[in-house]
């Protein structure tokens, strides 16, 4: 059973003592331009996301306080998140890019749905103890597990039981698929907006469509996916003691 743990807005809430009662972007800055690296709920609500100009964030959100991004803090949250979770199981890991939001996994074994409901409370729970907001999805891989959790108010947790994947995925918005913009767009245009619409369609003709990258939608879309979780490493760290 994969537990996938998903905490929105995760740079963010890192710094919300500084976040007060405005909204809060944070920026970095690359030759003198400013883009965004992650934005808070009320700011994505008025169009501010990850990437955008700091000059249009501006336009579009003039009251919120802006503050200099720290990636470094970022991730040495997570790493932390990682090391709570390696409490639970030995395979566990993160996933590249935390900056909006983090999303980890862990491999908690073959348990009951019971057991496994029980396990993702306390997770829940550990994770609460630390300040963060967090919700989990357990499915039986990874894929499925991320959607639950996504589809998961903060503090909860939902469980998509073993032969229900492709069902459960049926009523999700393609939105979920990891595809780009241009492959988004797509979709789209062709009214397939559904996860269930893709799954019915033939196999052969997706990968016509958009080759090796509709083969992963089909099977995505289908509940199907062989990744596995790595195996956690805590970090190297050294000292000296004068």
């Amino acid at each position: 059973m994969i537990a996938c743990i998903h905490m929105p807005y995760f740079a963010v809430h890192l710094l919300r003592s500084a976040q007060g009662s405005k909204p809060l972007i944070l920026a970095r800055y690359k030759g003198g331009r400013g883009k965004v690296y992650a934005a808070c709920e009320m700011a994505v609500s008025m169009g501010v996301k990850s990437g955008l100009a700091l000059s249009r964030a501006r336009a579009l959100c003039p009251e919120a306080e802006v503050v200099l991004a720290s990636p470094g803090q970022t991730r040495q949250a997570v790493e932390g998140v990682l090391e709570t979770l390696s409490e639970y199981s030995q395979w566990v890991e993160a996933e590249r890019h935390a900056a909006q939001s983090a999303t980890l996994y862990a491999d908690i074994g073959k348990l009951t749905p019971r057991d496994g409901q029980q396990i993702a409370g306390q997770m829940l729970q550990r994770l609460a103890e630390q300040g963060f907001k967090a919700s989990v999805g357990l499915a039986s891989n990874k894929f499925v597990a991320s959607v639950a959790a996504n589809r998961t108010q903060a503090g909860g947790h939902h469980l998509v039981r073993k032969g229900e994947e492709a069902a459960y995925l049926a009523g999700c918005s393609v939105t979920y698929l990891p595809v780009d913009a241009e492959t988004a767009r797509r979709l789209d245009l062709l009214g397939l907006r559904w996860m269930g619409q893709l799954a019915a369609l033939p196999r052969p003709a997706l990968i016509e469509q958009f080759g090796t990258l509709g083969k992963r939608m089909h099977h995505l879309s289908s509940g199907e996916d062989p990744r596995k979780v790595a195996k956690y490493t805590p970090p190297i760290t050294q000292s000296a003691t004068r």
